[in-house]
């Protein structure tokens, strides 16, 4: 590894306290760094890399840094004002000499010296590269990588928070006043709209009906705050479907009452249940606020419609081995509710589901029953298979079509199994359900038997859930 010290001043840092390195001249010996601030480097008596450049312009005389991002955030890297050198900086994926073009490179973006971003992921290590255009310039300066942003402080990345009613306490100290969510007719009150030092979370109902978001008697530095909710997740594209300023005494919202100060916010909306909802939480001014707020439900529970349908009764499409009405020498159809008759169970085998189908909090277990003691696939579909009536298949009806996704092979036992089980992925996780919508769900089983037809399997109802 070679040192680069200024000849000029060599005898004086002998006898200072020991200086930080400041960049390598070989990417197999990296300076570590980590996280956002401000970096020494010094490129002197550096040398050129051999290490592709991809399409950018060539460094000279470049050293290199090894840095580990400690947020997913879009990371900035320059120089700018540091130096007056003429400077090229690239970013590459991964820890060690790079074999491949950078992720990202720059020469001249402020004036004659170097900044660039890209997108950081948490715990991944990235290397920087450090040179000059043209022939190799010492440059003995600095440069800056942007921490993270405060958590909140970025509507397009927004505090989670768990469903449901819940007090949350925050501290606005490091949001700034986004651009988003500035505007909304909603939020005018005292002849503005703002809502300054402003901070976003997410969150989802758990409830259907009303919903009151408050910092009433829940400050305990500064009082005057505004909240703002708006339907969806992420950066709004609509206005505030409900705001507030000034609970006391609010001229916008003179219903609110808030007997601990005239200044705490509260905002009252109807949810739709399982609806993912953006909190906006700032205040009239700005400046830090810390506290806490809370969200109360007054609604309904959240159900999970569960709509069973293909039914073995014959009353859509005719099971395989049934006649309707039967007569001698024929099976008799199952029963409604059920699938087709099977060897082991005259009214056909069943598929039910309880829990709540909620993306965000999916408890949803799907249930067969009155099975052979053999092997069942749950599977998912997109649609129905004839409008819901089924078509024949093996020893039954098959319900469910469209993009097919296998949730799990079971062994019944006593005929029954279920699924989730213990360790397993949620239903909406194993199906890759991300939105609100039907998903379409069967057992088929085997039923190894001789029945009425050479097939050795038959297949539950079908069931229709409708996922929130």
């Amino acid at each position: 590894m070679k040192l680069f010290l200024l000849a000029a001043v060599a005898t004086t840092l002998a006898t200072m306290p020991t200086v930080l390195a400041q960049g390598s001249d070989s990417c197999a010996t990296a300076t570590v760094i980590t996280g956002g601030g401000t970096f020494p480097v010094d490129t002197t008596g550096a040398t050129d890399s051999p290490e592709t450049f991809g399409t950018c312009v060539q460094p000279h005389g470049d050293v290199w840094f090894q840095w580990t991002a400690t947020a997913t955030h879009n990371a900035t890297f320059r120089l700018c004002g540091y130096t007056a050198n003429d400077t090229v900086i690239a970013v590459y994926s991964g820890a060690g000499c790079p074999a491949v073009a950078p992720l990202a490179c720059n020469d001249d973006s402020c004036g004659l010296q170097s900044s660039l971003t890209f997108a950081a992921t948490s715990g991944s290590v990235y290397m920087l590269r450090i040179g000059t255009f043209g022939a190799a310039t010492a440059t003995f300066a600095q440069f800056d990588i942007d921490p993270p942003p405060t958590p909140g402080d970025d509507c397009s990345l927004p505090i989670v928070l768990p469903p449901g009613a819940q007090v949350v306490p925050f501290n606005s100290s490091g949001w700034t006043t986004g651009a988003e969510g500035q505007t909304s007719a909603t939020c005018l009150d005292y002849n503005t709209t703002a809502i300054m030092s402003d901070g976003w979370y997410t969150w989802t109902a758990t409830m259907g009906g009303p919903v009151e978001v408050s910092t009433c008697g829940l400050m305990t530095l500064g009082t005057d705050t505004r909240i703002a909710i708006y339907d969806g997740a992420g950066c709004p594209a609509a206005g505030a479907i409900a705001c507030n300023d000034d609970a006391g005494h609010s001229t916008a919202n003179p219903v609110y009452t808030c007997t601990a100060s005239n200044f705490n916010s509260t905002v009252d909306f109807n949810a739709m249940c399982g609806n993912i909802y953006t909190i906006q939480l700032g205040g009239y001014a700005a400046g830090a606020l810390a506290g806490s707020f809370s969200i109360v439900q007054n609604g309904t529970g959240c159900t999970s419609p569960v709509v069973g349908y293909c039914f073995g009764d014959d009353s859509g499409t005719q099971c395989p081995c049934s006649t309707n009405p039967p007569t001698s020498g024929t099976v008799p159809p199952g029963i409604s509710g059920n699938g087709c008759p099977s060897s082991v169970n005259p009214n056909g085998a069943n598929l039910t589901a309880t829990g709540n189908a909620t993306i965000t909090s999916d408890t949803l277990v799907l249930q067969g029953s009155g099975m052979s003691n053999s092997s069942a696939l749950y599977f998912q579909g997109t649609a129905k298979i004839n409008a819901g009536a089924g078509a024949v298949f093996g020893d039954g009806l098959r319900c469910v079509g469209g993009t097919i996704v296998r949730i799990k092979t079971r062994t019944n036992v006593g005929g029954s199994s279920s699924y989730p089980g213990a360790g397993d992925p949620s239903v909406s996780t194993k199906g890759g359900v991300t939105a609100p919508g039907s998903r379409y769900y069967q057992v088929w089983y085997r039923n190894a038997a001789v029945f009425c037809t050479p097939s050795t399997f038959n297949l539950t109802n079908g069931i229709d859930v409708t996922w929130m």
